[in-house]
């Protein structure tokens, strides 16, 4: 940890026995200092505070900026945080060690707040101390922060760069720990792309991690990280055994923060398998964690407990769900509010509210390609097919090329796009077209794109019936779910002008890596 320089739990902590650190004796202000950051490591926070504490008459801000830290990472009082690291960070001396620990943690507090344009200026200031003093460990873990401001604005690519550069700092560093937390980071930013597979074997690196070095927290977020990316594959079984597991350690524990979240996931769970009463229990036991809580996490359940009511039929429903969607609006998080209207739209179908439906997923549509959530059309396309609605077609322009060349010199001419699918190979060719092995970076796995062979065809009415037929039958296609049947996601125009259908695999001959591929999440969850 910075600024931790008293042997020897400086030795300790670095051979990643945060348990002996932690219950090593401390009497002196640095020796609880040291104590401290060994026992924030652990997960035991209640006794790290006492630490920081008893020492804050001789640190001063030193230790009052980690009690600052240890609030942010609790979710309690962060706006007070928020003042302490802002008022230090002004006092401070320049260049000294303690202005660049107040910004990047007044950088995390503006961004657990929603502040986005404050938390940036505050960590890039930050960052720029630390490489000023040479500190790789300070720099390493504000390029963590960093990415997850990112990671929240939906700016995946940027977020992956800042995680990719704290990986490397924190190598260079042997900082084990450090490297857990970027993981576990990395896995919620493969969450958030819909890309579960990738998500798990981050969790899981980052959960042997946590066990390795008596991280008790790290323990309790991973297995409620890897419930919500089972319950995002549909495998209710693991979501709920690895979501109990992080509800047992967090409460023998104390973590709040963490058995609220996974009280929030388990009921969804609950409600996907529509055991609703007992749903109903895990968000009653999650409303007493809540208290004055942050608005994004009262904005977070009310939009559960809607989605509860809506299952039971309970009057009102609709109403509330919508005030929800508006509340995700007004707070600026379009990766919750863009699902959230794609689930809105499947609700209102449901009750025959088909122009309410529409708007939803036309309003998601616009959010996606307005703010660079571009990962989500899949989703809204194949939303609006599944609920047979006025624009059900699930058209593309300008993701694939026939050839990499073709790709290459469409990219330079600017006509390619950054979400173009990647082709791996040729499987076959016949008089109906050839088909194409290919992975789609939006919806993160394999797929097969059929070439139709038209070329041949040289009445241009006939081609244009022969298109619209076919466009025809392949969205009725779409809407069909079964195993053995191939899932269609898509047509488009190629790079030559030709006429594609993207699918999926089936159930029976998916690969490996497929079997562990998100599935599109259906609209009509609720």
């Amino acid at each position: 940890m910075p600024d931790l320089h008293v042997e020897p739990y400086r030795s300790l902590v670095r051979a990643g026995l945060f348990a002996d650190a932690s219950s090593a004796a401390a009497r002196e202000p640095e020796e609880l200092y040291a104590r401290a950051h060994a026992r924030t490591m652990a997960g035991r926070e209640a006794e790290a505070r006492s630490d920081f504490e008893a020492c804050l008459p001789a640190l001063g801000d030193r230790a009052r900026i980690e009690l600052a830290l240890l609030d942010i990472r609790q979710r309690s009082a962060l706006p007070a945080a928020r003042d302490t690291a802002e008022r230090i960070a002004d006092l401070a001396p320049p260049g000294a060690w303690i202005a660049a620990r107040a910004r990047h943690v007044l950088g995390l507090a503006e961004g657990k707040l929603r502040r986005t344009s404050a938390s940036l200026e505050a960590l890039l200031s930050a960052l720029d101390l630390y490489r000023a003093a040479g500190d790789r460990q300070g720099a390493a873990e504000v390029h963590d922060t960093l990415g997850s401001v990112f990671a929240a604005q939906g700016r995946i690519e940027v977020g992956v760069n800042h995680y990719a550069l704290s990986l490397v700092g924190k190598n260079r560093t042997g900082d084990r720990y450090g490297t857990a937390v970027t993981l576990g980071n990395l896995g919620r930013l493969h969450l958030r792309a819909g890309r579960a597979g990738d998500a798990i074997e981050c969790f899981e690196l980052d959960l042997e991690l946590a066990r390795e070095l008596g991280d008790e927290r790290g323990v309790a977020r991973m297995h409620e990280d890897l419930g919500r990316a089972y319950h995002l594959l549909e495998d209710g079984g693991r979501a709920r055994a690895a979501l109990e597991r992080a509800l047992e350690h967090a409460r023998a524990h104390g973590f709040g923060d963490v058995e609220f979240f996974a009280l929030v996931d388990l009921a969804r769970v609950q409600m996907a398998d529509e055991d609703l009463d007992p749903a109903a229990s895990s968000l009653a036991r999650a409303k007493s964690l809540l208290g004055d809580g942050e608005p994004y996490l009262r904005t977070l359940f009310a939009s559960v407990q809607g989605e509860l009511a809506f299952r039971r039929g309970e009057p009102g429903a609709l109403e509330a769900l919508t005030g929800v969607a508006r509340e995700f609006e007004a707070a600026d998080l379009p990766d919750l509010e863009i699902p959230f209207l794609i689930a809105l739209a499947g609700a209102f179908a449901e009750t025959g509210l088909k122009e309410n439906a529409e708007a939803c997923l036309r309003r998601a549509g616009k959010r996606a390609r307005s703010d660079g959530y571009a990962r989500y059309l899949p989703r809204i396309r194949e939303a609006m097919a599944q609920l047979d609605l006025v624009e059900s077609t699930v058209e593309e322009r300008g993701r694939f090329a026939l050839t990499p060349e073709a790709s290459a010199d469409l990219a330079r001419a600017g006509g390619g796009t950054a979400d173009g699918y990647v082709r791996v190979r040729s499987l076959g060719k016949g008089a109906f077209g050839e088909v194409f092995r290919a992975y789609d970076p939006l919806r993160g796995h394999d797929v097969a794109i059929k070439r139709l062979a038209l070329d041949g065809v040289y009445d241009l009415d006939r081609r244009r019936r022969m298109i619209t037929s076919a466009r025809l039958e392949l969205e009725a296609v779409s809407r069909l779910r079964h195993p053995g049947i191939a899932r269609v996601h898509a047509f488009g125009t190629d790079a030559e002008g030709a006429t594609y259908v993207v699918q999926g695999s089936s159930t029976a001959s998916r690969s490996a890596r497929g079997s562990r591929a998100v599935r599109s999440q259906r609209p009509s969850t609720w």
